[in-house]
């Protein structure tokens, strides 16, 4: 099994940071807005989805970039061998359980932005980022 230095930097740990400020905003937000405080276990569990979410993110696109990040990146996790392809990919697929499991316990309302937000990046990951319009062909 790959040391835990490794999988960080397959998910990029340290940006995960970011998932969170989004989060935080987004409540600050609703809240100025409409007066709607999320509770603070409700935006820790929202935190939490974001988090996933953006690993998640990350597991896959390295997986699905894998041919040219053995080119290009050959010190990612993937591309390296340190971890391999299959085990990167059930990360991914895991992360994204993790992420509907906590945006469920959250509320619908995390819960669909999970949804969104992960169904849209595996449809980036997995086939819009090779097409002319939005991708490496563009």
């Amino acid at each position: 099994m790959a040391p835990l230095a490794t999988w960080l930097r397959l998910v990029r740990a340290a940006n995960c940071v970011t998932a969170v400020a989004d989060v935080c905003a987004g409540a600050a937000l609703a809240h100025a807005v409409a007066g709607a405080p999320l509770g603070l276990g409700r935006l820790a569990l929202a935190a939490g989805a974001s988090m996933c979410v953006y690993a998640r993110g990350c597991a896959l696109n390295d997986w699905a970039d894998l041919p040219s990040d053995r080119i290009k990146k050959k010190d990612r996790p993937l591309a390296s061998g340190a971890i391999s392809p299959g085990v990167g990919l059930l990360a991914a697929a895991l992360l994204i359980a993790a992420a509907i499991g906590l945006g469920t316990l959250a509320g619908t309302p995390t819960l669909l932005a999970v949804c969104l937000i992960a169904g849209a990046a595996v449809g980036y990951d997995v086939g819009l980022k090779r097409s002319r319009w939005l991708g490496a062909g563009a």
